[in-house]
This record gives structure tokens, sequence and C-alpha cells, in this order.
């Protein structure tokens, strides 16, 4: 009796696959909209859409950009960062700086 209910069972559950098979390639081309799948994840899930990486890199440069120091904070930087590259002996412009001393004559230039 049990086997009979159980197959009983899967026929009624599978009674529609016909349909379904049917219209599966109907759906396949079938534009969902914008938003799709956001509501989806919303209706299945309860919880809004995470966000990616990009809109929380720009929430973070939205909020250091708003605050008031940022414009000194960004200015202290380039010239750190302009200071260390020009005052090597590795920097790109030191090859600059050698050969005119040595055209000058200097001692110091180092080849």
């Amino acid at each position: 009796m049990a086997a009979d209910a159980f197959t009983e069972q899967v026929i009624v559950r599978t009674s529609g696959v016909e349909a379904v098979l049917r219209d599966l390639p109907l759906l396949a081309d079938m534009d969902p909209g914008p938003g799709f799948t956001e509501r989806v994840l919303l209706a299945t899930s309860e919880q809004p859409v995470p966000e990616g990486w990009r809109a929380r890199a720009a929430g973070t440069w939205r909020n250091l950009v708003r605050r008031p120091r940022f414009a000194w904070e960004a200015a202290y930087v380039a010239t750190v960062a302009g200071s260390c590259s020009s005052a090597t002996r590795w920097a790109p412009s030191s090859g600059a700086r050698r050969t005119s001393a040595r055209l000058r004559g200097r001692a110091w230039a180092r080849p």
C-alpha cells in the first residue's frame, strides 16, 4: 500500500511537467525588465540586495571628500609624495640633474 501511495503522489506532483517543458523555451526569450533580480531576492529572502564593492567604495569616497579636512590631507599627501619622488637618487629626474652637473663640471655627479 505504501508503494502505491508513493507512486500516486509522484504522478500528481509531476502531472504538469509537460506544460512546463512546453513553456520553458518561451521563458528564455522573455525580458523580465529592470529590477527583476532585486524583486525576486526581496520576495524570497525578505532582505535588500547586498551592495557590491563599487557601491561601497563610492560611498566611502563620498564620505572622505565631504570632510572639511580632506583638502588639507590631500595637499599633504601630494607634497610628501612629490618630495619623496624628487629628493631621492633613484628619482626619474635625478639622471637629468647628474647629466647637467657633469656638463657643468661638478665633482659630486656620479655616472
